[in-house]
């Protein structure tokens, strides 16, 4: 029994023995390798050069004959401006002393150079005071006169409006026009001797709210006999076969202002315009009331 034990185990240790030379004996196996086959380019070739099939075409943009005519015209070339710059002074500091000492020499010079220009403007003033009477005294005397039989007075006591016209004219009151109008308004005067009916018509009304008058328009004083209005007359204007002459008179005493306005057939302007103006001209407007406080 033990015999066979031994020979059992001497079997066992001659197999392993025998098996471990065997496994030491082989040759490792080598690992395989995968080989990729891929056409180079050619070196003589230049990649640049060769157009890609792929990529999209590119059109030249379009150029208009304006800008070609831009592109060919030389370009202007800016120089710049050279400055001159003045020369910085530097001036010595004053004292404050002879600063004070000159601003007060300085501010009696002026004061005497204002009076004497007041008084150059005062003596200007008064000659050009006396021209303007004299002008006006002129212009006066020289101007037409409707004669004392060829014309009629007209007196309004309401706002104290007088005046005088040719006899051959019709003064029309304005609320004989207007039957319902109680205050007065003003006055029509018409030429009945003309041979068309409305060759001549003249309006003289109240305007206390200056709705007819525009200082742009009235830029020409008219001269008054009545130094106490003041009087501006506008350019005529032809419309529709009619002449516009108009004047703008303003009262000194009361508050009152009257807008005229002469509408004459355009061909007859020559023949009514001194008659137009001399009824202008001869307006007075003397309340009761202020001819009272001149006289207090």
């Amino acid at each position: 029994m033990i015999a066979a034990v031994v020979l059992h185990l001497a079997a066992v240790g001659f197999a392993f023995v025998s098996l471990s030379k065997k496994s030491k004996d082989q040759v490792p196996e080598e690992p395989s390798r995968l080989i990729v086959l891929q056409d180079l380019p050619d070196p003589k070739i230049k990649l640049e050069d060769v157009e890609d099939p792929n990529k999209p075409k590119v059109e030249p943009p379009l150029v208009t004959e304006e800008q070609e005519k831009i592109m060919r015209e030389p370009k202007r070339e800016i120089v710049p401006r050279d400055v001159v710059k003045p020369p910085v002074v530097k001036r010595p500091r004053r004292d404050e002393e002879e600063t004070k000492l000159d601003s007060t020499m300085e501010s009696n010079l002026q004061r005497d150079l204002d009076s004497l220009r007041q008084l150059r403007e005062k003596e200007l003033a008064d000659s050009l005071l006396g021209s303007t009477d004299s002008t006006k005294s002129d212009s006066l005397s020289s101007a037409y006169v409707i004669p004392d039989s060829l014309r009629n007075d007209f007196n309004e006591n309401d706002i104290g409006l007088a005046m005088y016209f040719p006899k051959n004219w019709k003064l029309t009151d304005q609320r004989e026009i207007n039957k319902n109008e109680k205050e007065f308004k003003g006055v029509v005067l018409t030429d009945t001797t003309a041979e068309q009916p409305g060759t001549m018509t003249m309006f003289i009304f109240i305007d206390n709210e200056n709705k007819d008058y525009n200082a742009e328009d009235f830029k020409t004083e008219f001269v008054m006999t009545d130094s106490t209005l003041t009087a501006f007359l506008k350019e005529p204007k032809t419309l529709a076969g009619f002449t516009e002459y108009r004047f703008y008179i303003f009262n000194k005493l009361g508050t009152e202002k009257l807008s005229l306005r002469a509408s004459v057939r355009k061909q007859f302007l020559d023949q009514y315009k001194n008659e137009v103006e001399a009824v202008v001209r001869s307006i007075r407007i003397k309340k009761k009331e202020d001819l009272d406080s001149l006289s207090q």
